[in-house]
């Protein structure tokens, strides 16, 4: 009688297999799949978090850049050392927003280097040493010390390195590829448009035919049309 109930139960259990492996595994591949598609979430939010930190940074060392350009062609700096002042707390914060970004140990951080493979870690150290010098870059300004090209050039090294990185913290998510393209596309507009600001305003203030000048200027628009 022993013998019997096992066997049925031996045979209910062949019988029911077919049926229920299919069931967990299903189950199992939808898990797995919601559990990555809440990390793949998790990542474009963070991702899209900082692209507007980054792209407030780009602004502020824009609007920093250009205040330079006017600084070091005026004869009368007087009245430029207040609007310097304020300008550097804005750069200065934005600043801290992307140091922060960079030190981060968050949960969400960890899913998007992952997701990454941190392709962004080589340039992102080579933007900190540039970094560095900021304060160096600034003291020279003040000081009439540093050329226009100088000055126009180590704003440009650090904004093209930080479009470099929105780029690729938005390159995994298929889904934006147009609207990363997009924003890619005005952040570059921008920052040629911003460089070539910065030259028309020393320029024109200095009272300058400067030939390197007018060759830099000629080099942004080439770039433009390309």
């Amino acid at each position: 009688m022993k013998n019997r109930s096992l066997k049925h139960k031996i045979l209910l259990a062949i019988f029911y297999i077919p049926i229920i492996a299919p069931l967990l595994y299903f189950s199992y591949g939808s898990i797995t799949h919601d559990y990555k598609q809440l990390k793949y979430n998790s990542a474009y939010r963070l991702s899209s978090d900082i692209t507007g930190s980054l792209a407030d940074f780009i602004h502020q060392l824009q609007k920093e850049r250009g205040l330079g350009a006017g600084y070091l062609a005026v004869k009368e700096k007087a009245a430029y050392r207040d609007k310097f002042a304020l300008q550097f707390a804005y750069t200065d914060k934005a600043y801290k927003k992307f140091l922060d970004i960079v030190k981060s140990d968050s949960e969400d951080k960890r899913k998007l280097k992952a997701i990454l493979a941190y392709r962004v870690k080589p340039i992102a150290a080579q933007l900190l040493q540039d970094l560095e010098k900021l304060h160096t870059v600034r003291r020279q300004v003040l000081n009439a010390s540093i050329s226009i090209q100088d000055e126009v050039k180590y704003y440009a090294d650090i904004n093209q390195k930080l479009i470099a990185i929105i780029e690729i913290f938005n390159s995994v998510f298929t889904h934006t590829k147009n609207d990363t393209r997009t924003i890619i596309e005005l952040q570059k507009m921008k920052e040629s448009t911003g460089a070539e600001r910065a030259y028309m305003c020393y320029y024109l203030y200095h009272d300058t035919n400067d030939e390197k000048i007018l060759m830099q200027l000629e080099n942004i628009r080439i770039k433009q049309q390309e």
